[in-house]
């Protein structure tokens, strides 16, 4: 039985509707299992990779977007598309795949909205993912 996708803790920040989640814990859960120490050093690891890394596709997708080349758009969508699926970001994700496909699809005037929708779900991702890591390194109390 998986569990089921968490807030983080951000729904009242980030505006998120009751009951509709940044992460997938279930994503989480799978990282912290591969951990042999058990202290979330390889989902930290993960997390600050891919907030190192998503910006730089981001950037990617944007100067494609603005030059119009869908084959650069199709490569950088699929790169952040596994990526935001490993951390649970499983909206963004979805948003990659279909920027991906307006990029495969050259289809680039209906990828400027989905765009703008990754830009704003990549926030709300950005901040969950940072409160994970700042929740980490709390002391228990």
């Amino acid at each position: 039985m998986s569990a089921a996708p968490v807030q983080t803790g951000l729904s009242e920040q980030a505006g998120v509707a009751a009951g509709e989640a940044i992460l997938d814990e279930a994503a989480l859960a799978s990282l912290r299992e591969l951990d042999p120490g058990g202290a979330d050093n390889l989902l930290s690891n993960i997390v600050l990779a891919y907030l190192s890394t998503a910006p730089k596709e981001i950037g990617v997708m944007e100067a494609a977007l603005q030059r119009q080349d869908g084959a650069a758009l199709r490569m950088a969508a699929h790169s952040m598309k596994s990526s935001s699926g490993y951390v649970g970001a499983l909206k963004l994700r979805e948003l990659c795949r279909e920027l991906e496909t307006c990029g495969h699809e050259s289809r680039l005037d209906a990828a400027q909205p989905l765009y703008a929708q990754l830009r704003a779900e990549y926030e709300r991702v950005e901040s969950a993912l940072r409160r994970l890591l700042a929740d980490k390194h709390e002391p228990a109390q």
